[in-house]
């Protein structure tokens, strides 16, 4: 509620309100408040009106700024206050405007303060060097400290989306971005916690495999079948077209057996074979 009572300490007590401006984000945020109001319903008029007085301020400036006969960007900093207002508010979702209201804020003002048909691949590598280097900060102490590769690429993909928006515009013949040599970051391989688990129990043919590396497999630890006789497979990802599998429990002993060339399945367990014995016949 933007309606507060504050009490001073000679025992005086007084309404306020404060909000946000309009256009504010949580790197940008400004506030508007008046004090000194006898009762709430008065700091709640006074609210109401005053919030719509700076709303109409801020579609006009808005609107004013959006005009045809408004200046063109020259600047790269002027581009992406276009890029900004044209696009992103238009087209893309809040959280997607604040993150790259974020990645924006890691460019260093050099470059933002260049002429836009001065810009080139080169200077964006430096500016990815930079940042690779000490393009971010220690929230506590402030220091400069390295960015991760993964943050320059998106850092490098917000300066591509606005020299591409900008290319469209006519305001420059081409895209420098891709051209700078971006950061490619490392990719992670992903492993099976069954990789390493001997005697896992699957068989193909005569050969024993690992969990997830049956040949012809295409994704891991899929959901095992809930009927027929591989609903004993713990992390299998799907059947291989020409191969049958031994599936083996540790803790129960019991052992599925597939089959090929026709064979009946046969299952080493009484238990399992009479949930089996309806689909071996």
């Amino acid at each position: 509620m933007p309606v507060f009572k504050r009490k001073y300490g000679s025992g005086k007590a007084v309404w306020r309100y404060m909000f946000s401006a309009p256009g504010s984000t949580r790197q940008d945020r400004r506030l508007i408040g008046e004090v000194g109001f006898a009762s709430k319903q008065e700091a709640v008029d006074a609210e109401a009106k005053r919030r719509t007085e700076e709303l109409q301020k801020y579609e006009l400036a808005k609107a004013g700024a959006t005009t045809v006969a408004a200046a063109l960007p020259t600047t790269f900093a002027m581009l992406l206050q276009e890029f900004f207002r044209q696009h992103a508010e238009e087209k893309l979702a809040p959280k997607t405007i604040e993150r790259y209201r974020e990645l924006a804020a890691y460019l260093s003002p050099e470059l933002l303060a260049m002429p836009l048909g001065e810009i080139t691949a080169l200077h964006l590598s430096r500016e990815w060097n930079r940042l690779l280097k000490s393009g971010g900060h220690h929230r506590r102490t402030k220091q400069a400290r390295p960015l991760s590769a993964k943050t320059v690429r998106h850092v490098a993909g917000l300066v591509s989306s606005t020299f591409a928006r900008a290319e469209k515009w006519g305001l420059v013949t081409s895209n420098p971005v891709p051209r700078s040599e971006p950061p490619v970051p490392k990719k992670h391989r992903g492993y099976s916690a069954y990789s390493g688990a001997a005697g896992s129990g699957l068989r193909v043919g005569n050969r024993a495999v690992v969990h997830g590396n049956v040949p012809g497999s295409r994704r891991r630890h899929r959901r095992a079948p809930r009927r027929g006789p591989g609903a004993a497979l713990v992390g299998y990802s799907r059947w291989p077209r020409n191969h049958n599998a031994i599936a083996h429990s540790d803790k129960a002993g019991v052992g599925i057996q597939g089959y090929e060339n026709g064979e009946a399945t046969r299952c080493e367990s009484a238990g399992v074979r009479a949930r089996c014995s309806g689909r071996a016949s």
